[in-house]
């Protein structure tokens, strides 16, 4: 598994390049952000604040990320409150995650590399149909 550390560290850049040429909506504020790697995952995570609701937030990454080449694969929910949407695009996923009342921050846009979870992977589980 080590052998990967390598990879995880230079997919760190890529993944800010994407984060970055990702628009956000325009009334929201970046709260934080932040990057991660370990020998198997590399991440890049912002959290936003904003008046928008759910289903605003949801429409514009669903129409940002697809004008992106992102793949959309499902919803998922994360506590009772909190709801997310999953993306991939190539050996990328994203994750666009609503938690509402209770934090400093509203939702959060967060890539990811894993080498053992991709599109690819998830269209050989039958997860995704790429045109």
């Amino acid at each position: 598994m080590f052998f990967l550390f390598p990879k995880a560290i230079k997919e760190v850049p890529s993944l800010e390049s994407e984060f970055r040429n990702i628009t956000p909506p325009e009334s929201v504020q970046l709260y934080e952000y932040d990057t991660f790697y370990k020998a198997t995952l590399a991440s890049v995570d912002g959290e936003y604040s904003t008046d928008l609701n759910v289903e605003e937030i949801f429409a514009h990454y669903d129409e940002e990320l697809a004008r992106r080449g992102w793949h959309y694969l499902g919803k998922h929910d994360i506590t009772v409150e909190a709801v997310g949407r999953e993306y991939c695009k190539g050996e990328y996923t994203a994750s666009v995650s609503y938690y509402g009342i209770g934090y400093s921050w509203d939702y959060e846009l967060h890539l990811r590399w894993n080498p053992y979870y991709s599109c690819s992977l998830a269209q050989k589980k039958n997860k995704l149909v790429i045109p």
